[in-house]
């Protein structure tokens, strides 16, 4: 999962709120998964949107004659400059609708695990 994190909330989060045991795979607690999967993946998408900010505009000036800045660091003191948190985490509220597609994955991957190999191990489960 994203950063670990999702695998650690199977094997600590999950159990902690019932969603283990033979109901572990009823609509409920899928939901309750999705949600888990979902928040799990929004945060990271936070945590890392910064240095996708910088990317992004380390790619915008390469084909310039003149650039603004020549490393990373140059970037994202500029971009904080010019804006501040709002100019990093611009555009991040809309990137975080791929979050649902993301979440999603991450559940149907384990329900598929569990219905095609019942028997193998899946962390907290």
């Amino acid at each position: 999962g994203y950063f670990g994190l999702y695998d650690f909330s199977k094997l600590y989060v999950m159990p902690a709120l019932g969603m283990t045991g033979k109901d572990s795979h009823s609509l409920t607690n899928l939901f309750k998964k999705f949600l888990l999967a979902l928040g799990i993946d929004i945060f990271s998408a936070y945590c890392a949107y910064p240095l996708d900010t910088v990317r992004r505009s380390m790619m915008m000036q390469s084909g310039r004659k003149e650039k603004l800045y020549t490393n990373s660091f140059q970037c994202f003191s500029h971009i904080w400059k010019e804006g501040g948190i709002r100019l990093i985490y611009k555009g991040a509220g809309m990137n975080s609708i791929r979050a649902i597609g993301s979440a999603m994955v991450l559940i149907i991957y384990d329900e598929l695990k569990h219905i095609l190999l019942p028997n193998a191990k899946s962390g907290g489960h």
